[in-house]
């Protein structure tokens, strides 16, 4: 609870309605000059929301767009609750492809340049595990956070929930264990998910995979044990 934000959570109540149908009809009880700040779920913001809905608010328009410097939009826009009055009551319409161009044509839509993207996609193990080894080197103020150069080679986190049962010298390496899995001795996993219920054998090894209860022991690989 905050005593400035009132959160909701809205369902599509119609199927294959759409991202420009869904916003228009979870704003359907605001002001026609109410902004509404708009961000996907399947995605971390490297920059504090805060400071980027003041940037796009500053710019002025009906709608404000944060972009990468090339010209990639983000999956963060500021718009004007009249812009979507021309999104049908009925059927589909994505924002992006079919809604902003005919907005685009009858209100001022602005874009706000940010020199990296602020918005990392977590739409796949990938990239959930990129997401992840960004957000623990920038708390070490790494400068090899936002380098699509950098070495990747080296571990950069470790996420245990209590819970889970880790064996005598297992190592989770970039990877992270859920409440409720259970890892063997000396297995090790690499940028992988262990979910609950899941059971890695002894010694074995793990590398970008989703483990869940229900993955057969051949999935995993045997590592020689040391004499």
């Amino acid at each position: 609870e905050h005593p400035r934000i009132d959160l909701q959570m809205h369902r599509d109540p119609f199927e294959l309605r759409g991202t420009g149908g869904i916003l228009k009809d979870a704003t359907a009880d605001l002001a026609d000059d109410d902004y509404v700040l708009v961000a996907a779920a399947n995605q971390i913001i490297s920059e504090p929301l805060a400071p980027v809905a003041d940037a796009l608010a500053s710019l002025g328009g009906d709608v404000g767009v944060a972009a990468h410097e090339e010209g990639q939009p983000s999956n963060i826009l500021l718009i004007r609750r009249k812009c979507l009055l021309g999104v049908p009551d009925i059927g589909f319409m994505d924002l992006k492809e079919q809604a902003m161009p005919a907005i685009a044509r009858n209100f001022s839509v602005q874009v706000k340049f940010y020199t990296d993207s602020i918005g990392l996609p977590v739409r796949s193990l990938k990239d959930y595990i990129a997401a992840a080894r960004w957000y623990h080197r920038s708390l070490k103020h790494d400068p090899q956070s936002r380098d699509p150069f950098a070495e990747n080679c080296v571990a950069t986190f470790s996420i245990v929930e209590d819970g889970a049962q880790m064996g005598a010298s297992a190592q989770a390496l970039d990877s992270v264990v859920l409440a409720g899995a259970t890892v063997g001795k000396g297995a090790n996993i690499v940028r992988s998910v262990i979910c609950p219920g899941a059971n890695v054998p002894d010694h074995a090894t793990v590398m970008d995979q989703v483990v869940g209860s229900d993955t057969p022991r051949s999935a995993f690989r045997k590592q020689p044990v040391q004499a």
